[in-house]
């Protein structure tokens, strides 16, 4: 019987049908759409026929939807480009590092609101007229608070960079998503714009646009493919969450980091007493596991996080999982196998 290797990385292999889809359209999609030939309107027909999915899965039109080849500018398009009026603008102590760096630049009025030790958020004391960013799931510890929020005559941006392809509620203005965070592939991103007569373009601009509009047409369509592959086996997250907590109850030395509404998020953080989580990923991979170590803002950003920080727990022996539908019973099981055998040897 071959021995179990079991992967609890943001990182995975896309899917047999992501990668067909990509290979797909690089067949029949490489045509430029805004073009005027047979190629180019048979890459314009996959191009509308892959955002008119995606706008029924997250609840948008299509025409709310831009595509982005960058998803590291996701955070500044979507901020910058109702920011205009330099309105006040309200960050969270837990929000990733790129949406800090454009509050960090921002020279209008601006504040942080801090975050309770169990990741929830209150809003209920920002000024009128505000621009909120607030993340739909945190990357790191699961915690939601985006159906909590009540906040007056606000412009509410949703960074769902982390989440599934989410069903956007009424009062979000804005909202950016990143196909890795589904299974799909890097380098693709979408900013979806609901409030369009008060988003301008902030970058320097001569055509009518709201985003670079450079991206490839074969990644788009497998993004979309991931998207539609995790919504239809989303409800699986939150079994195989109740099962790894099991999984690792009890094991000495192992706190699970509690977070607000969390119950059906593949994003779990534990905290190792005494312990370098270096050392520990370190011994779990010779094992044959594999785990994150430090910020979720960055696969190989090792530095204390942030988020636990501002949570007011210890940043030293911090460790994240990424739950995927994929995952199975006997890989859970084998988590928490390594990792008691693991601490117990350290």
């Amino acid at each position: 019987m071959a021995p179990i290797t079991a992967n609890f990385t943001s990182e995975a292999p896309l899917s047999a049908a992501v990668r067909e889809a990509i290979s797909g359209a690089l067949e029949h999609g490489w045509a430029d759409p805004k073009k005027i030939s047979q190629s180019a309107a048979t890459a314009s027909l996959l191009q509308a026929a892959a955002i008119e999915e995606l706008a029924d899965l997250i609840g948008a039109s299509a025409s709310q939807i831009e595509i982005v080849g960058e998803p590291n500018l996701l955070a500044y398009l979507s901020l910058s480009g109702f920011l205009h009026d330099l309105p006040h603008l309200v960050t969270t102590s837990v929000d990733v590092g790129k949406v800090r760096a454009v509050a960090r630049s921002y020279s209008g009025p601006k504040s942080t609101v801090e975050v309770a030790a169990n990741g929830d958020i209150d809003f209920s004391q920002v000024a009128r007229g505000s621009v909120i960013s607030v993340q739909s799931v945190n990357g790191e510890t699961g915690a939601r608070v985006l159906d909590e929020i009540d906040a007056d005559d606000a412009t509410i941006i949703v960074d769902a960079t982390s989440d599934a392809p989410l069903y956007l509620p009424d009062f979000a203005s804005a909202a950016t998503f990143n196909a890795r965070s589904w299974g799909g592939p890097s380098g693709i991103g979408f900013l979806v714009i609901r409030s369009a007569d008060r988003y301008r373009y902030p970058l320097p601009h001569i055509a009518p646009i709201r985003t670079p509009g450079s991206y490839s047409l074969p990644l788009l369509i497998g993004s979309v493919i991931a998207a539609t592959e995790y919504v239809k086996s989303a409800s699986s997250i939150s079994g195989h969450r109740a099962h790894l907590r099991n999984a690792l109850g009890g094991i000495s030395g192992l706190q699970i980091v509690e977070s607000v509404n969390s119950h059906n998020s593949a994003h779990i953080s534990l905290l190792l007493e005494g312990v370098s989580n270096q050392e520990f990923i370190s011994r779990c991979e010779r094992n044959g596991l594999s785990l994150d170590a430090g910020s979720a803002c960055s696969p190989e950003d090792i530095a204390p996080s942030h988020v636990i920080a501002a949570m007011g727990l210890p940043t030293q022996g911090h460790i994240r999982l990424t739950l995927r539908a994929s995952h199975t019973t006997e890989e859970i099981d084998f988590c928490g196998e390594v990792m008691k055998r693991s601490l117990q040897e350290l």
